[in-house]
Parts: C-alpha cells; structure tokens; sequence
C-alpha cells in the first residue's frame, strides 16, 4: 500500500495548540473570544474561508500561521495505531501547509521521519493553496500512491481528483471511501 498524509491531525494531534493560536488571534482581532468548537470545526475548511470569514488581514494570517509553525505546545500527542500503518505501508509520502523546518521537527519528536519517502510542504516548493491538486498530481505522478489519508475536503478532495482512494480521519461529515476514528491494525489488510 502506497499511502499520502497530512500531518497536523492525521498523525499528530496538533490541534490542541492550533486551535489555542486561532483563538489569540480571533481574539486580537475581534476583541472577544470564540468557542473552541467552533474554531476547530473551522480550522478543519481551507484556509481562505476562514480568514475571510473572521476578517482575518494579511497580517493576521502570517502571525497565526507563524504560532502554528513555532513549537509552542509541546503537547503533540502521535495518534495511537499510526506508526504501525505507517510501518506496513510499501510507500508513504506527506503534503502540508507546513514549512518544511517544522514538520521535519514535528516528526523527528516522534522518530517517524524514516517512515516517509518525500514530505512536500506546499507553499514552498512553489505549489499554489492546498485546495489545487498540483502537489497531489506531483505525488501521484512520482510514487503511483493508493490512498490519501486526511481529515478535512481540504486533504481529500485533490487527492481524490488526482485518482486516490480517500480515507477520512475523525471527519465523518466529509465524503470519503472510507470513515475511521482511529487506526485500528485491520486498516492494513483494508488499505492493500
């Protein structure tokens, strides 16, 4: 099985921290606070809904995604069952919104840097916003992957436009070949 990953809430739980960043920035912004809950089923959209939803400026955006790059949060618990996927699968790759300094950092915590064949961060290795397919067809042309593991349209809908099976993590209410809530061992014999 060749396999296409997000990191931030397929691998490792960053949401916790994510979700704080948004909150101090709505907050900065808006002079008030915003539910949790609903932050976080807002950060699960693209990005240029959100900002332009909460009237984020340019400004904002770079302060919030800067938080989201800094390892503010030490607590970035690796979602259990992952690292035995990622172990049984033939090829893995990832593509995030990340900079590549710290998803490099984010994996080498865990020790989960070996597990990948190439992580394309999008913004800088020239592709556009994570909602184009061009770093998915990118991938899909050079390791022939199978399926893209994700947690939101934002990760599965180019997947899916470029050939790969979907499997939604956590996110019951986005289309997807396949719903799970956590990475049951059964899920290698399914992905084959």
């Amino acid at each position: 099985m060749r396999l296409l990953w997000g990191i931030d809430g397929i691998i490792v739980d960053t949401y916790l921290s994510t979700v704080d960043n948004f909150c101090v920035i709505y907050e900065e912004v808006h002079g008030e606070t915003i539910h949790r809950d609903e932050a976080l089923l807002w950060l699960k959209r693209p990005a240029h809904e959100v900002f332009e939803r909460f009237e984020f400026l340019e400004a904002d955006q770079e302060r919030f995604h800067a938080l989201n790059n800094e390892r503010t949060d030490e607590n970035h618990p690796l979602f259990d069952g992952v690292e035995e996927i990622l172990a049984a699968a033939k090829v893995n790759v990832i593509v995030t919104s990340r900079d590549a300094e710290s998803a490099q950092e984010l994996l080498e915590e865990w020790g989960l840097v070996h597990y990948f064949a190439e992580i394309v961060c999008i913004d800088e290795e020239g592709f556009t916003v994570n909602e184009e397919t061009g770093a998915y067809q990118y991938v899909q042309d050079k390791y022939a992957l199978d399926w893209a593991i994700g947690d939101s349209e934002l990760d599965l809908m180019p997947a899916e436009a470029v050939g790969l099976k979907t499997c939604s993590f956590r996110n019951e209410s986005i289309e997807a070949d396949l719903h799970i809530e956590e990475y049951d061992p059964s899920l290698i014999d399914y992905l084959k």
